[in-house]
């Protein structure tokens, strides 16, 4: 049940592939790795905690995982995680509800405040696309 702190089956928890969204061009010498990962741009979002009414914030927990959350009683509670795998997917988690704050318009307009998913890898000799 979203809101509980558990993460039940169903509803909640949704992965999907994006690894097709990019293309890699790799050095001459072939490719040799590829990592996904996420990184934060702005730690503002449009989302709104639908208990609190607090602004969600995005914090960077490791280079696969960024987590939304609100701070009630001086102690970060996650709202959302978000993390990527090794073959491109990411799953979403969501612990509370959550809603826009702001109108389509303006959500286009805040985009670049959001996490975004970044591609990475090395070549035969080491280079990073």
């Amino acid at each position: 049940m979203i809101g509980s702190g558990q993460a039940p089956a169903g509803s909640s928890t949704d992965t999907e592939s994006f690894a097709a969204a990019f293309t890699v061009h790799a050095g001459a010498d072939g490719q040799q790795s590829l990592t996904y990962g996420l990184s934060i741009t702005n730690a503002t979002t449009n989302l709104v905690d639908s208990v609190t009414n607090s602004t969600v914030l995005l914090k960077q927990v490791s280079a696969t995982e960024v987590d939304g959350y609100v701070t009630i009683g001086g102690v970060d509670t996650t709202v959302f995680k978000l993390t990527v795998n090794g073959t491109g997917s990411v799953t979403m988690e969501i612990d509370r509800g959550v809603k826009g704050g702001l109108g389509r318009r303006e959500h286009r307009q805040q985009r670049g405040h959001d996490a975004w998913r970044q591609p990475g890898g090395a070549d035969g000799d080491g280079d990073r696309q």
